[in-house]
């Protein structure tokens, strides 16, 4: 009688999974590092896509006067929130995030009082990018990726285009600023194919540099901008995806 019924039960087991649809096959994945120093009040966009991203995000604390909050806006319009407490030991508390609907993630440096302080942390965003050659639910898979990184230096008032194409690029990119004795502030703005835009300030401090990191389908321009009355200087990495069968 056992034995029937684990026949039975193994039957039923194995015909529910093989209704079940799979998702798309994962054809690869690719990760960005960076940092963060923010004074107690302050916040900082870390990533932002114009559509809903399959996405791993790890942040972690250095060292704190306050707590950080962390916060992953979804396409639904529902949002990750963490909160990582400030301690007077010197070691790294981390968060972990995953989702398959990731917009903008940004961190932020809690105030509780008029103390003041600083926030130092590091974060990793990995994307995961999902295609397929036979099922004509999902999109092509990655072919290819062709990572290229450089150094930007730029006087105030000045801006430059650091990336142009005539047609719409699927890119996975970070900027970072260096920390400067004086503060500038660097305007970063992507233009799309849909004449859309993703815009990022960021301003440096002496306390330290900072990262941004950006993801889209459809990047036609990537312009920098110096607004502050000082010198920019910083680096920044890009993964054009091309996707064929």
């Amino acid at each position: 009688m056992d034995e029937v019924f684990l026949v039975y039960k193994d039957k039923h087991k194995f015909e529910n999974m093989s209704k079940r649809e799979c998702e798309c096959p994962i054809s690869t994945t690719r990760g960005f590092s960076g940092g963060f120093s923010l004074e107690c009040g302050e916040c900082l966009k870390i990533f932002e896509s114009d559509e809903p991203v399959e996405i791993k995000l790890r942040v972690s604390r250095s060292n704190t006067d306050c707590n950080i909050l962390v916060f992953v806006e979804l396409e639904n319009g529902e949002c990750l929130e963490f909160e990582i407490p400030r301690n007077d030991i010197f070691a790294s508390n981390e968060i972990i995030a995953n989702t398959k609907q990731a917009r903008k993630i940004t961190v932020e440096c809690k105030s509780d009082s008029l103390d003041g302080g600083t926030c130092f942390g590091s974060w990793t965003v990995f994307i995961i990018l999902r295609g397929s050659e036979t099922d004509r639910r999902c999109e092509c898979p990655v072919e290819s990726e062709l990572f290229d990184n450089s150094s930007y230096v730029l006087n105030s008032g000045e801006n430059q285009v650091m990336y142009q194409s005539d047609e719409p690029t699927e890119i996975f990119a970070i900027v970072n600023l260096f920390g400067n004795v004086e503060e500038c502030l660097l305007t970063i703005l992507v233009e799309l194919e849909n004449h859309k835009c993703l815009k990022f300030v960021i301003q440096a401090s002496s306390s330290g540099s900072k990262a941004i990191s950006l993801y889209s389908k459809n990047v036609l321009k990537i312009t920098f901008e110096c607004l502050a009355s000082t010198i920019c200087r910083g680096s920044w990495n890009n993964d054009l995806i091309y996707r064929g069968a």
